[in-house]
């Protein structure tokens, strides 16, 4: 069974409302369930153009450290507001991310652990 899944569907909500937001219109979605013991969420969208700073900010936003005591607060807001993105607190419910950005491609691979 996924791990956490509404958590796991909240979080590609909110990375897909950005890339969507920034132009993406061929989008894929993996979410790997590792042996109950973390999940692996991956989305590769196209085209997209982002310019450095943005790119900056959205690495940035993403490596927060997981800040499990006020997960259970901030995991119900991520979705909440279309308008503005809640990429920090993705950032904060995950454990490792990696962002890569080549010819338009934007993809984000995202590993969030089973709670301790």
């Amino acid at each position: 069974m996924l791990l956490d899944p509404s958590r796991s569907i909240r979080i590609v909500d909110e990375i897909m409302n950005y890339a969507i937001h920034r132009g993406a219109r061929d989008c894929h979605i993996m979410i790997d369930d590792k042996d109950d013991h973390q999940v692996e969420i991956c989305i590769t969208c196209k085209p997209i153009e982002l310019s450095v700073e943005e790119l900056t900010e959205l690495r940035e936003s993403l490596e927060i450290p997981r800040q499990e005591p006020v997960e259970e607060y901030s995991w119900e807001l991520v979705g909440e507001n279309q308008q503005y993105h809640e990429l920090n607190i993705i950032g904060m419910m995950t454990d490792d991310s990696t962002v890569e950005y080549i010819d338009s491609c934007l993809k984000i691979r995202l590993i969030r652990k089973k709670c301790s």
